[in-house]
């Protein structure tokens, strides 16, 4: 999504949400467009104090071009930072990852993947996922609280986790879905 400031102008794009295990957004990270759209420094901001909907579905921030310059850079991995660097708080989770996750049942097993996570007043409120798609076609789509499952980390990897009864929940939908 761009960023626009007061003026309009795009002045960033939004390259991830960071939210606590709650769903809480914490942090929003920018880019800057970087030289002809390449490279770009990432910047995190609080999310309270950057996002702000202008009514048309356009993010319009307080922030500015200098706010972006002067702000510490971003990094999800301490070994990629310095003493001035931001970086990802440790009970942070990054959405941007957990779109490339799973929703896995409560024996760990890839129960579909996780397609978007929709927000409602600075919270992660849904996840959208599918299952039983084949060359990302055809399955069912499913949405979920997003407080329903655990989040789980592996090193890189950002999945979620149904309880066993939350599995059988979602198999019953997942069923019921076949049958329309």
């Amino acid at each position: 999504q761009p960023v626009l400031n007061d003026k309009r102008q795009k002045i960033a794009t939004v390259e991830d949400i960071i939210v606590d295990t709650d769903g809480t957004a914490r942090l929003v990270v920018v880019k800057d467009g970087g030289l002809l759209g390449f490279g770009g420094k990432l910047a995190a901001f609080d999310y309270g104090t950057v996002i702000k909907n202008d009514g048309k579905a356009d993010m319009v921030t307080p922030l500015t071009d200098a706010d972006l310059k002067s702000a510490a850079t971003f990094a999800y991995d301490a070994e990629d930072a310095d003493e001035k660097t931001r970086l990802i708080p440790a009970e942070g989770v990054s959405i941007a990852r957990l779109l490339d996750g799973t929703l896995q049942g409560a024996d760990g097993q890839n129960v579909a993947d996780i397609d978007d996570v929709t927000f409602k007043a600075g919270k992660a409120d849904m996840v959208i996922t599918s299952a039983g798609e084949v060359l990302e076609m055809g399955g069912k789509k499913i949405a979920l609280g997003f407080g329903t499952a655990d989040v789980m980390r592996d090193k890189d990897d950002v999945n979620l986790k149904l309880s066993a009864q939350e599995t059988m929940r979602f198999q019953k939908l997942e069923q019921s879905k076949s049958k329309e």
